[in-house]
């Protein structure tokens, strides 16, 4: 059309293999589908394993509390089998493998031929009877039958003993028949990932000590 003005256009030269460029360009700007689909589905991978991390947890943490309540139950009966049994009582634990027992280190062979029966016949019959022996009489060692009721730590839970950093795990308490003990223990119970190189205030919750005082009294200790 004479007359009219022409419009030109700058003819760009778009190398081989790079007729996409415009739509990567545009693509480097925002998210497809299936990218957005493919994070939403991590997260909600990684949601879930940290709920189930949590969860498991909980889980050890409640056996670590499990496991304290029970061990403060063999002390009471030991501190009172100790007073009301004119006798001297043991705890006697096992640091490694996580067993406790309790019970009259009275020197028992497991035999009632003496004239008085049962758990009297244990109170009244010590010497001269052919039911005990003297020599494992308060030789600070549970026999079997001298044993009355044990436990099994959770395999999560275990007793702290590293001395160096200041944990230590008695082999034994010996409750005298006035229940003392003669001097203070602790007893550290603690959830199988505590660390005793770092400090106890970076672990909260992981570790339970029981205090148990000269006097035989027990205090909790958090």
């Amino acid at each position: 059309m004479r007359g009219a003005q022409q419009l030109f256009f700058p003819v760009v030269d778009v190398p081989e293999g790079s007729s996409g460029g415009i739509l990567r360009h545009r693509r480097a700007v925002g998210f497809t589908l299936l990218e957005l689909l493919i994070a939403l589905a991590f997260l909600a991978i990684l949601g879930t394993l940290t709920l189930v991390a949590t969860s498991m947890m909980g889980s050890r943490l409640a056996d670590l509390r499990g496991d304290r309540a029970r061990l403060l139950s063999l002390l009471d009966r030991a501190r009172f089998g100790a007073l009301t049994e004119a006798s001297q009582w043991m705890m006697m634990i096992d640091c490694d493998l996580g067993k406790v027992a309790i019970g009259p280190d009275d020197g028992w062979l497991g035999t009632y031929t003496a004239p008085t029966r049962g758990v009297a016949m244990r109170r009244d019959y010590y010497s001269g009877s052919p039911d005990f022996s003297e020599a494992q009489r308060r030789d600070g060692v549970l026999q079997g039958v001298e044993r009355v009721a044990e436990m099994s730590l959770h395999p999560t839970v275990r007793f702290l003993h590293d001395p160096p950093n200041g944990y230590e795990c008695p082999g034994s308490i010996a409750f005298a028949v006035d229940a003392n003990i003669g001097s203070l223990r602790i007893l550290w119970l603690a959830d199988d990932s505590f660390s005793t190189s770092l400090s106890r205030s970076s672990q909260k919750g992981l570790v339970r000590p029981i205090v148990v005082l000269p006097s035989g009294a027990v205090h909790l200790a958090e």
